[in-house]
């Protein structure tokens, strides 16, 4: 409804200045003193074409001023219309702006987590060691008579590297270790196990 009437909106400006036009005062006196000249010659619409140019030029000469402030009056009003029009563009971009912005942070983050899942994640699984007896034997040192020496198998720790990653897993070096140490004085002893892959 409401688009209707702003697209008939010209139309209905056009027939009320062609009414407030030929209503005026100073038109009807340009009429009534066109009528009484002798145009004879021309007959019908073309006749009344000639009278509508002839008397709308008096009726612009004649109130000018009151046009002008007709016109400006319109150019205020779609002045502010473009405004008010402008204003909701700019905020619109603003929201397409931080749309896109989103898009753009989702866009990396899925291509991040893309990459991520698509690399190789390798995890250690240990398998068994016999590191519990070892510090077991060695608790038994820190006793107040030391214990008889036996031989003990030496410390060791079976483990599996798995890939849990969509990509092969490259191993290019692996250095591990496993340190016993005891320190004077005290008894104690200090198992260790160090693991360096690259």
């Amino acid at each position: 409804m409401l688009k209707r009437l702003v697209g008939s909106l010209p139309y209905f400006v056009f027939v009320l200045a062609a009414a407030a036009v030929t209503l005026a005062p100073s038109y009807r006196e340009c009429a009534g003193n066109y009528n009484r000249q002798d145009h004879t010659s021309i007959g019908g619409i073309l006749e009344n074409v000639q009278l509508v140019i002839a008397c709308e030029g008096t009726f612009f000469q004649q109130n000018e001023g009151t046009l002008v402030a007709i016109a400006i009056i319109f150019i205020a009003f779609f002045t502010l219309a473009l405004q008010r029009s402008t204003a909701r563009l700019w905020k619109v971009g603003e929201r397409q702006v931080a749309v896109a912005e989103t898009a753009a942070e989702t866009a990396r983050l899925s291509a991040q987590a893309a990459v991520l899942s698509e690399r190789a994640h390798l995890l250690v699984s240990i398998k068994g060691s016999n590191l519990e007896k070892a510090l077991q034997l060695a608790r038994l040192d820190e006793a107040p008579e030391p214990a008889v020496a036996t031989a003990v198998d030496p410390p060791s720790v079976n483990y599996v590297l798995s890939n849990y990653g969509r990509t092969p897993a490259l191993l290019r070096e692996v250095k591990h270790g496993l340190t016993w140490e005891a320190f004077e004085g005290c008894g104690a002893t200090n198992p260790g196990f160090t693991d360096r892959s690259k």
